[in-house]
């Protein structure tokens, strides 16, 4: 069956298959992230973008797989990442690529796995550690939202070719790692990939809802204004998972430490911190890895 006569099921989805699957076919291990991996497991934009991250190494070999592929490649400069002060520089939606093409009006992007995915090891990220497929029956289902270009999750891609992504809990995980990696000591100015953390608020409907690790539990529940107790800060969970992973060497230990005596609620969260992460699950890495 041709892509002509299969519906896409979102704009940019048969970019995203034929690009997964030249990588594939290529032998470049690679997995799908940003909005388009988003829409799997919250709100489904319209985003014109696809996003996948590929091992560091590997790069110029995913550059050289789409080229010949026949698709376009833009700016030949950006096959560099920008670094500036040592730290990637991101935007709203995604971090600047390693390489930039566009492809019949989709923004193609290629990651280093290392900026997108920094807690995985490049032996975690072979592993495929947290992964489905964007054929995974068992995705969120389809649903409309209450505006047009505010849609439910997509569902399966039932008719394209099988994309690798992460699954609801480790995408979840992992926005939460990438949200305290990048954190910055006045909330007001963290705005680390705005846009797809708003996309993946809990939706109103129950298969929707996922079980993370405790310590990602306590911050995903005070973001989504869920069993947070009335004048706590909504991020106090998060702000301590921050110290947590730092601590126990998850995060970098070179990122500033902070004094949170004065944002509400953080006082109870830390007095309760190691019995509420340790009490229902052991203690594992960050994300996890399964």
């Amino acid at each position: 069956m041709s892509l002509e006569q299969v519906g896409e099921p979102v704009r940019g989805a048969f970019v995203a298959a034929n690009a997964a699957e030249a990588l594939v076919d290529a032998g470049i291990y690679n997995v799908m992230v940003g909005q388009k991996a988003a829409g799997f497991v919250g709100q489904s934009k319209p985003y014109l973008e696809a996003d996948f991250a590929v091992e560091d190494k590997q790069i110029q070999r995913a550059v050289d797989a789409l080229t010949h592929f026949q698709i376009q490649i833009r700016n030949m400069h950006q096959l560099r990442l920008h670094r500036p002060n040592g730290r990637p520089q991101f935007s709203d939606r995604h971090h600047i690529p390693a390489a930039h093409f566009h492809h019949n009006g989709i923004a193609l992007s290629l990651h280093l796995r290392s900026v997108a995915m920094p807690w995985l090891t490049e032996g975690g990220f072979a592993a495929g550690h947290g992964l489905t497929t964007s054929t995974e029956p068992q995705l969120p289902p389809p649903t409309g939202g209450p505006e047009p270009d505010c849609q439910g999750p997509t569902g399966p891609w039932t008719n394209l070719y099988p994309i690798r992504i992460q699954n609801p809990v480790a995408f979840t995980e992992g926005a939460l790692y990438m949200l305290a990696l990048h954190m910055d000591k006045d909330l007001s100015n963290s705005n680390y990939l705005r846009h797809l953390y708003e996309d993946i608020l809990l939706s109103y409907r129950p298969e929707y809802y996922r079980t993370l690790q405790p310590k990602f539990e306590w911050a995903w529940q005070y973001i989504n204004d869920y069993r947070r107790p009335g004048g706590h800060d909504r991020y106090a969970p998060l702000l301590r998972l921050r110290e947590h992973m730092i601590i126990h060497g998850e995060l970098p230990s070179d990122l500033p430490r902070w004094d949170h005596s004065g944002v509400p609620g953080y006082a109870l969260v830390d007095s309760g911190w190691d019995y509420y992460t340790t009490s229902k699950l052991p203690k594992v890495g960050a994300p996890k890895e399964v």
